[in-house]
């Protein structure tokens, strides 16, 4: 588990079990919903599931699900998701 605080004080906290292939992130800016991370944060135009429309539009922006990210959120993430990876 790790938790962190944004630049706007909005607070995210990671959660991964030892030995799953998934994680959960819990976000203030989304009412605490659980997200399911099957992976690190990956660019708004890559992401499935979206309209190619929606997909123009987030361009690089990093996303987790429907969650939209700001770049130090990403950062985190990924290396949230890679040391935990080791497990």
């Amino acid at each position: 588990m790790s938790r962190f605080v944004n630049e706007h004080g909005g607070q995210l906290v990671f959660v991964r079990k030892q030995g799953e292939g998934h994680a959960i992130l819990l976000h203030s800016d989304v009412g605490w919903k659980p997200k399911l991370m099957q992976g690190p944060p990956t660019l708004g135009a890559d992401t499935e599931g979206v309209s190619p429309d929606a997909r123009r539009f987030l361009g690089d922006v990093p996303v987790v699900g429907d969650v939209i990210l700001d770049p130090s959120e990403a950062l985190w993430l990924k290396a949230c998701f890679a040391a935990s990876q080791q497990w």
